[in-house]
């Protein structure tokens, strides 16, 4: 097969591999130079786990464009966001079937939410988030 002919199959790859959602399993994430990984646990005030709490990692030096990068926790509270560009992020959790929302929005949270700063030197980070 010649590489003009694996070249749209290494496409739709690509495309259907970013397409999945993560949600309910484990991630091991490798990143490279240019990317950075966000990974950590969601827990109530007793210290329990959130199950299927949605965590999101929201640039917070440019304006939001299309969807913010986001994981959905485990049984154990675990999440994973990968693949993030080298930047400042606010972090913040939500479960909306218990009420908890989203707190990176300055009504919400008076300001209050975990911070991550992503360097070519600190390209992962790992972090806890309370509701």
């Amino acid at each position: 097969m010649s590489r003009a002919e694996l070249a749209p199959l290494l496409f739709v790859a690509i495309v259907l591999t970013l397409c999945v959602p993560l949600t309910g399993f484990g991630v091991l994430a490798i990143t490279n130079g240019d990317t950075g990984l966000i990974e950590g646990t969601v827990s109530y005030e007793n210290g329990s786990p959130v199950n299927g709490a949605t965590v999101y990692a929201s640039p917070m030096d440019r304006p939001i464009i299309g969807i913010i990068p986001h994981f959905t926790t485990d049984g154990t509270g675990h999440f994973a966001i990968p693949h993030l560009r080298l930047r400042k992020y606010a972090v913040s959790a939500e479960k909306l079937d218990e009420d908890y929302t989203g707190m990176t929005s300055q009504f919400y949270s008076d300001g209050r939410f975990e911070t991550v700063t992503l360097t070519s030197r600190h390209s992962t980070a790992s972090i806890k988030v309370g509701f």
